[in-house]
């Protein structure tokens, strides 16, 4: 998994960048992402299946990243974190802003 930890526009929200076709699992790197950002170890976050079905993600996004041209995107909020993942190989984190934490 990649980072570019460079938010997208000075003064906004942090948007940071991943790329999970390193890690052969979709919602392996989603996991690590969230926690990479909110400063958390995996096994210490409240359980992702309250949010969003890791199997269904993973057969979506990486059965859609082979051979095709177009791509699939999937998006869901986990606790304050708005996460965006897509079969083209990015996942997008949005950590919640300081004033709303």
């Amino acid at each position: 998994m990649t980072s570019d930890d460079a938010p997208t526009e000075p003064g906004t929200d942090d948007l940071i960048r991943y790329e999970w076709t390193e890690t052969g699992r979709p919602s392996t790197a989603v996991i690590e992402a969230i926690a990479a950002v909110t400063d958390s170890e995996p096994v210490a976050m409240p359980s992702i299946y309250d949010f969003i079905d890791l199997e269904a993600l993973d057969a979506i996004i990486a059965n859609q990243s082979t051979g095709r041209t177009d791509t699939i995107t999937v998006a869901f909020q986990y606790d304050d974190v708005h996460v965006t993942i897509g079969s083209d190989g990015s996942i997008e984190i949005r950590p919640p802003r300081a004033d709303q934490e």
